[in-house]
């Protein structure tokens, strides 16, 4: 018998938690069919947090299962959230992180999280669901800001969010009715406006990008039958470190890591 996958191992470790915390009907998800023991019901969700007044920095911004005690955003709250109190540590874990960035003493270091930086929409050619990031370290030097740590938080997930065009169309009509030409990257390297679902139906920048910054991305790897690298997995990281590049591209920062 297969032993049990990471995340079957998280979920029920939080289930166990949760009995020693003494939840039980009041707190937890137990009345649906079948039960979500590791579910906290929404009215009770902040106790997914250490600091339940942390979840301030996430109102309005939920993901649709930050009420789960696996939830990625949670977690990245929990981990984070005692920076923003306290520059010294801030400072201490943006060092670890992007110490190749190296801070001068005056350097003010803070914090964000589920940021979409003005202009993201403009700049990736996205729309009503623009790139979005767990967790953003800025760097602020003389007044102005040096540069952007960007950090993207998983959990239980099985993988990185991956692009809807590779996915075969509804019966509705809607999604990419062509999801085959996915599997050539090199025509769609070469012309995304018509071998890209993505570009030519909802406009996205991404290949044009990614074309413009030159050494950011490498696909000498892919062979000549290979598939666009970003179908999967590497699609939600693809867009996060064009957000990067953006932001050093449109405003004063002088970097942005991912």
């Amino acid at each position: 018998m297969a032993a049990p996958s990471f995340c079957a191992r998280l979920k029920q470790h939080q289930i166990d938690w949760a009995k020693r915390q003494g939840f039980g009907e009041r707190e937890l998800d137990l009345q649906s069919a079948p039960p979500h023991p590791w579910v906290l019901k929404k009215r009770h969700r902040e106790l997914n947090l250490f600091d339940p007044s942390w979840w301030r920095f996430i109102r309005g911004k939920e993901h649709r299962w930050a009420h789960a005690l696996t939830s990625s955003q949670c977690f990245a709250v929990n981990l984070f959230a005692p920076q923003d109190a306290d520059p010294s540590l801030a400072r201490a874990v943006y060092t670890e992180s992007f110490g190749h960035r190296p801070l001068e003493q005056a350097d003010e270091v803070g914090i964000a999280f589920e940021v979409t930086p003005d202009g993201t929409k403009a700049w990736l050619g996205e729309g009503r669901q623009p790139t979005q990031v767990d967790v953003v370290f800025t760097v602020r030097r003389n007044g102005r800001t040096a540069g952007h740590g960007l950090v993207e938080v998983k959990l239980g997930e099985r993988e990185f969010g991956s692009c809807r065009g590779a996915k075969p169309g509804k019966p509705d009509g809607s999604g990419n009715p062509r999801p085959e030409r996915c599997r050539d990257f090199r025509s769609v390297y070469a012309d995304p406006a018509r071998n890209c679902w993505l570009t030519e139906v909802e406009g996205r920048c991404y290949w044009e990008l990614i074309r413009s910054q030159s050494g950011c991305f490498r696909f000498d790897a892919i062979g000549e039958d290979g598939a666009c690298p970003f179908r999967g997995s590497l699609y939600q990281l693809m867009r996060n470190s064009l957000l990067a590049l953006c932001l050093v591209e449109h405003t004063d920062a002088e970097w942005s890591d991912l």
